[in-house]
């Protein structure tokens, strides 16, 4: 049974569907919490007593159907708990699968997760992809246990942008 605390329910994709807001909302089959994290990169320095680790060079990240990539990640736990994970790329990228098993894909210059408030943010160049169906934004932040997505900055003065793939009509 999956979590509803999983390691970037983002997904990162997260949000991917839930995000368009033109799709009926679903859950996201991500990594179980209790399945390890793989984290591969050039260099990494871990600060014990604050309960941080950063990652720098090509990072890949792992967790069951989850993966991640980015030039930067920082990770955040107290007592082995993930409370925050950053990712940062020119972009930074992930893909997951959701729970009917359509492949979901995202980026943004900066991708984070807050599993305490189920949170996620994607900020610069915010691009969300599930079944041919794409959101754009500057900011995108997508509650994973409410499903209500928000995307846009009207501080930046970029529109949002959303193509709706065409879906093949059921046959009579």
């Amino acid at each position: 049974m999956h979590s509803p605390n999983r390691f970037l329910k983002l997904a990162l994709p997260l949000l991917f569907a839930l995000g368009l807001g033109i799709m009926a909302p679903i859950g996201f089959a991500l990594a179980e919490e209790d399945e390890p994290i793989e984290i591969s990169a050039d260099s990494k320095q871990t600060d014990f007593k604050a309960g941080v680790a950063t990652y720098w060079g090509d990072v890949d990240i792992r967790q069951g159907e989850l993966h991640a990539f980015g030039e930067q990640a920082d990770l955040q736990l107290d007592n082995g708990q993930l409370v925050r994970a950053v990712l940062i790329g020119s972009p930074a990228r992930f893909q997951n699968r959701d729970e009917q098993g359509e492949l979901i894909k995202g980026q943004a210059d900066i991708a984070e997760y807050e599993p305490a408030k189920n949170l996620l943010t994607l900020t610069g160049n915010a691009r969300l992809d599930r079944a041919g169906d794409i959101l754009r934004a500057p900011l995108i932040t997508y509650n994973l246990r409410t499903e209500v997505a928000n995307a846009g900055d009207p501080e930046s003065g970029e529109r949002v942008t959303t193509t709706i793939a065409p879906r093949n009509k059921p046959q009579p």
